[in-house]
Parts: structure tokens; sequence; C-alpha cells
């Protein structure tokens, strides 16, 4: 799932960086994907820091899935 989440990111920011670059957007135009991006970044910063307890949590019965 790392793989996932990297491939997205990646993807995410190369079609920022053409957005911002290569358009004629004007910058409230693009601002809605742009603060979807720092959502996204907020949301992984945030998984990723309650991993550890949901990792505690978890049992053979009931593992921790993406749902989590």
């Amino acid at each position: 799932m790392p793989t996932d989440l990297a491939d997205l990111d990646r993807r995410l920011w190369e079609a920022a960086d053409q957005l911002r670059a290569n358009s004629t957007l004007t910058p409230g135009q693009y601002r809605d994907p742009i603060l979807g991006l720092i959502f996204l970044a907020f949301a992984e910063y945030r998984f990723l820091e309650v991993t550890p307890e949901l990792q505690a949590k978890a049992t053979a019965r009931r593992p921790i899935t993406a749902d989590d």
C-alpha cells in the first residue's frame, strides 16, 4: 500500500506543477486542487501518526485495514 500512496502523491504533485506552470488559470482557479493536495498530505501525516496505536489494538481476528 505505501507504494500506491507514494505513486499517487507523485502523480498529484506532477499534476499540480503542470497546472501551475502550463495553464492560463488564475490562482483562484487552481486553488481547489492545491488545497486538496494539502488535505491529502495532512491525512497521510495523521494516519502515520496514529498507525502505532492502531497496530497495538489489532488482533489476529481484527487486523488493521485501509478503513482504519
